[in-house]
């Protein structure tokens, strides 16, 4: 039953008389709920006026705050004596979730108090609309009686420099729900009082990403402008660029058309140009046939004749590899990848720059513990470390949480930085990390650092147990959690120390001229979401054998297809080129031989062994497509073996 208008006066509540909230109540009543959820959601006229949004007053409607929204009606209906706290990382949306909420329970006609910049307005519904009154900070209303079982929805802003009316959080008819940076000294005392449960709003997705880039303020003269980029890239036009959002657009592009290539085309080998340059079949093609690229906003094709390839390329799909490049970088952060793409990215890599210089392992512990302890998040550190929820399947439970690095770039700079670390710190790190549930993430990145180092060790000898692959094709690798209990294949790793190289795609083959038998090749921070963590090659007689390495300790990897590229490169500079001798020295141009060197290519996967048995329950190894291919005689398939490091102390 709708509260009458003395009854709400008489609490302490006073008529609000502003306009603009109004017209608001008045929009979202009107605005039919059934059958109606818009992708784009107008806060109009409340979000000029509270989250100073442009004209359009648009936000986007996330995936998460449909399926949060749900999941909050729900339980709210099933514990209406307790509460919500919705946390997650900076800029992941949570206050744009309070007015998702807020738009919602509006066109459910339902009693709602909604608590921002330190205002509390009350909607009261009547037959007609909305009655609607306010309080100010110093003012201390309460609630209007309530039927039984009955409750007032409190939506409430939380900010460091403001306290929460205790009338939200205290009283049994008010079901609050807060939305606030995750710091437990803001909520920790009413969590406690309201058994409130505590749930995670998650990172940004690609399609998020791509949608609510087009509602940014600076976007449509950006969309203008890259347009020109475009057209710029299809008439080889290489222009001198002043803003520097364009530029890195134009850099970051131009790198994907010239990868394009002539689908017909499948006898394309590596290049073999004097300086050494090993260049992907795919960008061969392209150089052989030449390439023309004209702005659209149709669907990619592609048109093939005889000397020719055509491409065409969606606006969106120029997009879609600006924020995809972005996010390697930054992350999934909205506010960063937005910043990136249409202002200046260099801001946002000079800022993660000078925080991963200060970052430590004694920091990196510390963020853990005061998170762990305290439920606290630094938003200083927000720029490379990142807090990902984990969704508890239980609709009464509360999430977990994983404190993991922003990005494989981040992490890959990170550990990068940590390179002069003992190997009784690398696996301590892991240890303790691996113990602290939120923290496996970082876990895994000590181990892979760890493993490195172990592997360039001549004090150690390894045995390999082969994995069964799958009938699948692409092929699955797997291996039982008892393989290590069986006898090897037979296959062993001598150990010996090897120099650490670092490399990316871009200067690979100038490395690998280089490069001598005692390499240990891991790819740099640049190479983000590789296929492989490592490689190494050991020469014999006149035959090569290359090691693929991949670090984990999850039960299964997956490989991207990208990294087949390298692979290829490397198998034809093992195959045909001469290497250094033991003076590091080339031989003589006119005494070099063309090789054809026969190159085996072995794949090992490289997980923890505790004492009482593998860390990895079942391991397995995901190969990607283009597995079978075979180009120009160069096999890049071959076994698939595990290879356990044994870590005393590990509990499995």
């Amino acid at each position: 039953m709708p509260w009458t208008k003395q009854e709400v006066l008489d609490a302490g509540w006073k008529l609000a008389t502003d306009e603009e909230v109004y017209t608001f109540a008045t929009n979202c009543w009107n605005d039919p709920l059934v059958g109606k959820s818009p992708r784009i959601m107008s806060l109009a006229p409340l979000g000029r006026t509270f989250l100073s949004l442009n004209d359009e007053q648009e936000i986007l409607v996330r995936d998460s705050y449909k399926s949060l929204f749900e999941r909050t009606w729900q339980y709210a209906h099933r514990r209406p004596d307790t509460g919500l706290i919705i946390t997650g990382q900076p800029g992941s949306g949570k206050t744009f979730f309070l007015f998702y909420l807020l738009v919602q329970l509006l066109r459910r006609h339902q009693h709602v108090v909604f608590y921002i910049r330190g205002i509390a307005y009350l909607f009261s519904p009547q037959e007609d609309g909305y009655d609607i009154y306010k309080v100010y900070p110093n003012e201390h209303p309460e609630l209007p009686p309530c039927e039984l079982n009955a409750f007032v929805w409190s939506l409430i802003e939380v900010l460091p420099t403001q306290s929460v009316p205790p009338l939200l959080v205290s009283l049994q008819q008010s079901f609050p729900i807060m939305a606030p940076s995750p710091n437990g000294a803001l909520y920790r005392d009413w969590k406690k009082q309201r058994e409130a449960r505590l749930w995670g709003m998650p990172l940004w997705n690609h399609d998020e990403l791509l949608e609510g880039l087009r509602l940014c303020r600076a976007y449509p003269a950006f969309e203008s402008k890259l347009g020109m980029v475009l057209e710029d890239l299809s008439n080889n036009r290489h222009p001198v660029f002043s803003d520097m959002a364009l530029k890195a657009a134009f850099q970051v592009l131009s790198c994907h058309f010239e990868d394009k290539q002539n689908p017909d085309s499948d006898d394309a080998s590596p290049s073999k140009s004097p300086q050494g340059n090993l260049e992907d079949s795919n960008a061969q093609a392209s150089s052989n046939h030449g390439l023309s690229l004209t702005l659209s906003h149709e669907v990619p094709e592609f048109e093939s004749s005889a000397n020719r390839a055509r491409v065409t390329m969606s606006l969106s799909k120029a997009l879609g590899l600006l924020i995809a490049d972005t996010v390697r970088q930054c992350g999934p952060d909205a506010r960063e990848v937005f910043r990136a793409i249409l202002m200046n990215p260099n801001d946002e890599l000079d800022q993660q720059e000078a925080k991963i210089s200060h970052l430590t392992l004694a920091e990196l512990e510390k963020i853990v513990d005061e998170f762990e302890s305290k439920h606290s998040f630094p938003d200083s550190w927000s720029s490379i470390i990142s807090l990902q929820p984990v969704k508890c399947e239980s609709l009464d439970g509360t999430d977990r949480w994983q404190v993991a690095f922003k990005s494989e770039f981040v992490a890959k700079c990170a550990l990068r930085r940590m390179e002069d670390l003992s190997l009784s710190q690398m696996k301590e790190s892991f240890l303790r990390f691996n113990s602290i549930p939120a923290a496996t993430s970082l876990a895994w990145y000590c181990f892979e650092m760890f493993a490195h180092r172990v592997l360039r060790s001549a004090q150690h000898e390894f045995s390999f147990y082969e994995m069964a692959p799958s009938d699948d094709n692409p092929p699955n690798f797997t291996s039982s959690a008892d393989t290590c209990s069986h006898s090897p294949s037979g296959t062993f790793l001598r150990g010996m120390e090897r120099h650490l190289v670092w490399y990316n795609k871009t200067n690979l083959p100038a490395r690998l001229e280089d490069s001598d038998p005692e390499a240990y090749f891991v790819p740099d921070p640049t190479n983000s979401n590789p296929f492989f963590d490592a490689f190494f090659y050991e020469l014999a007689g006149g035959s090569a054998t290359l090691y693929i390495l991949q670090m984990t300790s999850a039960s299964d990897s997956r490989g991207s297809k990208d990294d087949f590229i390298s692979i290829r490169d490397i198998v034809y500079f093992l195959k045909t080129q001469q290497h250094r001798r033991r003076d590091n020295e080339l031989p003589p141009q006119s005494k070099r031989q063309k090789l054809d060197r026969p190159v085996t290519v072995k794949y090992i996967l490289v997980c923890p062994v505790g004492s009482d048995g593998p860390f990895c329950k079942d391991p397995s190894w995901q190969m990607p497509d283009g597995w079978g291919e075979v180009k120009s005689n160069l096999i890049i398939h071959g076994q698939c073996f595990l290879l356990p490091i044994r870590i005393e102390g590990l509990q499995v």
